[in-house]
């Protein structure tokens, strides 16, 4: 019989919606912000905060559900959704790999100290 919080894959794909659901609501009111033309200028650079944010929250998300080894469930979601911005990017532009290097480590980095938050939460 399993107990809650063994399936590690399962966490991590609820952190990694989670990440995409955070991003998507995020995007949306800075979008809005954008067209009613409040913070014209400082509003692009917001952008990579939002997924920082996000592999943040994912991070939490994903150490809640698998209420064991958060640094490992977070570190897998701060990767996995580092790589998914990094594919998505790649379609829509060109990239090179050397300005992600520091983007992959740092998603890695919050995702980890997310989901070690979220396995201590109570």
């Amino acid at each position: 019989m399993r107990r809650y919080g063994e399936n590690t894959g399962k966490a991590i794909y609820f952190g990694v919606g989670a990440c995409l659901l955070l991003s998507l609501a995020l995007l949306l009111l800075a979008s809005i912000f954008l067209a009613l033309g409040i913070g014209n200028g400082s509003l692009p650079k917001v952008y990579p905060l939002i997924n920082y944010l996000a592999a943040a929250w994912g991070g939490v998300v994903g150490g809640k559900r698998a209420q064991r080894r958060g640094y490992l469930v977070g570190g897998s979601v701060g990767l996995l959704w580092s790589l998914l911005l990094l594919l998505l990017s790649s379609w829509v532009g060109t990239v090179s790999l050397g300005d992600w290097w520091g983007k992959i480590i740092l998603c890695t980095l919050l995702g980890a100290t997310g989901g070690i938050w979220g396995v201590n939460r109570d």
